[in-house]
């Protein structure tokens, strides 16, 4: 984000992000801390340039988690048009869910 900010500015940017629903046999499912916003949520990745929402999931998960992944189904896809995160200064996130 940093070098993407210091060529565009603080213009608006559209930010894809690929998240998973997994879950075990119990039903229990995995949540990713996330320090630098103080929540919890889908584990996940902004999408990189060229990659298939798909390839960005499995790779985040194997990156975080350790866990080999291969998406099943779409959940959703969702907007947060007013989604004002720190240091991200004005950004359209659009998460993506799969499962």
């Amino acid at each position: 984000m940093t070098w993407l900010r210091s060529h565009i500015g603080h213009q608006k940017i559209i930010l894809v992000r690929a998240c998973g629903v997994v879950a075990d046999q119990q039903g229990r499912v995995l949540l990713q801390w996330y320090p630098d916003f103080s929540w919890w949520g889908l584990p996940g990745s902004l999408l990189e340039l060229e990659e298939r929402l798909s390839a960005c999931l499995v790779r985040n998960l194997r990156q975080k988690t350790g866990l080999g992944v291969e998406p099943t189904r779409l959940v959703g896809l969702y907007t947060s048009p007013g989604s004002r995160r720190p240091g991200w200064r004005r950004g359209r996130l659009l998460p993506v869910g799969a499962q």
